[in-house]
């Protein structure tokens, strides 16, 4: 919408506000005057870039967000939430200042409210939006340092994920794989695979410690190769076969295929946005600004982690350094999002690519997707093939009640781990778990698939048990047969449905005890019972 539309559905004494905050000298009574005024204020994009300047610290940091966010709608739960996340909304004095930010960029002509009350939201109009945008990004550019001259060696991987995707959809076509009774692939077929890349991985070594909050099979596979492989799950081109093998969904794969690199390319990264943001709540607004940084300037590596790092925090048992480097800065490259430079004192730069500036022009792609009090995002357990459940502090409380019906407890630590093995699922048999309540119990706590292998051996030692039963059982013994045969026909025994053991037993429900004593005491037969059933004679003899 533009700023003539936004002005035009404003009432009289939001536009007054607005005249009086630019002082503008023209008659407060005429909406009309008004209105041209101010488009007359507005028209001069140097009045607007020098007006932004002198607003306060509050207001640029909430026009910074704005600029990040670059969509000029927004509904009032969400627009809060963007003024709230530079400040720690917590008390009633904080919630206070950020409906005065609201008001004073109602008041500045940043923001317009349409809508009706109960479904108010606020436009940015264009004019403006492209004004904020292009100040904030010249805000941003200056307080890293960039490079005056093209990098004597670059790399960029435009493409190629898309392309090594493909790749292994064919190699799956073409040959048998067969996967480790953990789901995963011989490590000797892995690097079959590798080598037809054209960025190639080594498959992980058997000592690489923990791995995991980065995709379903982030743990079994180097972090590129994970991607592709978890994506390709994800969009049903793979399958894990029961067999233990993986084999290609042959429909999927070539739908697949038939789509544009670029359109393969874009998946992949929103693949990426939306499984790493799990680990990394803030990944969306790094991106953002990564891009902001590096369109169309070098920016050296250095630099670009002195004014990211502060957005990022430890996850578990890698640093916020290791985060940014591997999970955020290389996995971009990989995606083809940023190209990679060295320059000649060996110093590493980072642009957006031609790719990357497309990504980012995507309406959703870099949204947080967070409204309200939604920012938080409860931390999902790990299912590891080893048979370990890893189940972040925070969450455990959360977990543990329901999670020790399956799981033994082993450790506790920053992540607690549980162990799943043929005795805890016995007694969650034993509990009234079934199969299926199981595996839906641990989709839920990890939010991801459950390991091949896991899924198999619960599925059989649920299959184990019941194979051998242990009845307990009310068993009436006469030595004489024609006793027995009196004592089944009679009609209060009948009715019991007795199962007939031998020619001298009849047992029943251990339930119909109590009433079967008191029959056959009351019909004469000199009964011998445990001697735990005097107490039901007596009492029923009252």
């Amino acid at each position: 919408m533009r700023l003539v539309e936004c002005l035009n559905q404003s009432d009289i004494g939001n536009l007054r506000k607005i005249a009086i905050r630019h002082t503008i000298a023209c008659p407060l009574y005429s909406k009309n005057t008004l209105l041209q005024e101010i488009l007359n204020r507005f028209s001069d994009p140097q009045y607007v870039i020098e007006r932004m300047a002198t607003l306060s610290p509050i207001l640029r940091q909430a026009l910074e967000e704005i600029a990040l966010e670059g969509r000029n709608q927004f509904a009032k739960s969400e627009l809060l939430t963007i003024l709230r996340r530079q400040r720690s909304a917590t008390t009633k004095n904080e919630q206070t200042s950020v409906s005065m930010i609201l008001n004073e960029l109602l008041e500045e002509g940043i923001l317009f409210e349409t809508g009706t009350p109960s479904q108010r939201t606020y436009r940015c109009p264009t004019e403006i939006l492209k004004y904020i945008v292009h100040y904030e990004t010249q805000q941003l550019r200056q307080s890293v340092q960039t490079s005056m001259y093209e990098p004597k060696w670059i790399r960029t991987d435009q493409g190629t994920l898309a392309r090594d995707a493909v790749t292994f959809l064919l190699f799956l076509a073409r040959h048998e794989v067969k996967l480790t009774q953990e789901g995963v692939i011989f490590k000797r077929q892995q690097m079959q695979i590798f080598q037809l890349f054209e960025v190639q991985e080594e498959p992980l070594s058997v000592h690489v410690g923990f791995r995991f909050g980065y995709g379903r099979r982030f743990h079994d596979y180097p972090d590129r190769f994970a991607m592709i492989y978890d994506h390709l799950y994800e969009e049903g081109c793979i399958i894990e076969d029961d067999s233990g093998s993986l084999i290609i969904d042959e429909v999927k794969s070539g739908i697949y295929m038939t789509e544009s690199e670029e359109s393969r390319a874009k998946k992949l990264f929103q693949f990426y946005m939306r499984t790493y943001r799990i680990s990394i709540p803030t990944l969306g607004r790094i991106v953002s600004r990564i891009a902001k940084f590096s369109s169309k300037a070098w920016v050296f590596k250095q630099s670009l982690e002195d004014e990211l790092l502060h957005f990022i925090d430890n996850f578990y048992y890698e640093s916020k350094e290791i985060v940014y480097r591997q999970r955020i800065l290389q996995m971009l490259v990989y995606l083809g999002f940023l190209a990679e430079g060295r320059d000649l004192s060996q110093d590493l730069l980072y642009q957006l690519t031609p790719l990357g500036e497309r990504f980012v022009h995507s309406s959703d792609i870099l949204d947080d997707g967070l409204s309200g009090e939604e920012s938080f995002i409860l931390k999902k357990a790990v299912i590891e093939p080893t048979f370990d459940i890893l189940v972040p502090k925070e969450a455990d409380s959360t977990y543990a009640f329901e999670l020790q019906k399956i799981a033994e407890p082993i450790s506790r630590d920053r992540m607690n781990v549980y162990r799943l093995t043929r005795e805890s699922i016995y007694h969650a048999l034993l509990s009234g778990w079934d199969m299926e309540k199981m595996y839906e119990f641990l989709r839920t706590i990890s939010g991801a698939e459950i390991p091949a292998n896991v899924q198999r051996s619960i599925r059989d030692w649920c299959q184990e048990y019941g194979k051998v039963k242990l009845h307990i059982s009310c068993v009436i013994s006469c030595h004489d047969p024609l006793v027995s045969n009196t004592i089944e026909q009679l009609q209060p025994i009948a009715k019991r449905m007795p199962q007939r053991l031998s020619e001298h037993h009849l047992a029943f429900l251990p339930d119909d005890a109590p009433d079967l004593l008191a029959l056959l005491l009351k019909l004469g037969y000199l009964v011998s019972y445990p001697p735990e059933m005097e107490q039901i004679v007596k009492k029923r003899s009252r």
